[in-house]
């Protein structure tokens, strides 16, 4: 069995921008979709990044529903610092992860 035949198709693609509203905004005029979307702040008070805590991080994020089963989230650091800031600063807006549902997540 394939490792990707565990995955459920509900799933998230996440990238990390410098403008949050402006990427809400470019989605929703180029495929007329997540017209509900609203960007919010986030401020995780325990998160880690590759095995490291995150530290005092704020994020303002927005996910965008394209279709019945995948949607966009979209990252935009508000902290100067951690990894989503350096992530933006050293390659610009890109993608950061993707994200699968499993009802197996020993399996993995």
């Amino acid at each position: 069995m394939n490792f990707l035949d565990k995955l459920v198709p509900r799933n998230h693609v996440g990238f990390i921008v410098e403008d949050v509203s402006a990427a809400v905004k470019n989605l929703q005029q180029t495929l007329c979709c997540a017209l509900d979307a609203e960007p919010y702040i986030f401020k995780p008070d325990k998160a880690w990044i590759n095995g490291y805590p995150a530290g005092d991080i704020e994020l303002k994020i927005a996910f965008c529903k394209i279709s019945e089963n995948v949607s966009f989230e979209y990252i935009q650091p508000v902290t100067q610092d951690g990894y989503h800031f350096m992530s933006l600063v050293e390659r610009g807006d890109n993608l950061n992860h993707v994200c699968f549902v499993t009802d197996d997540l020993d399996y993995y």
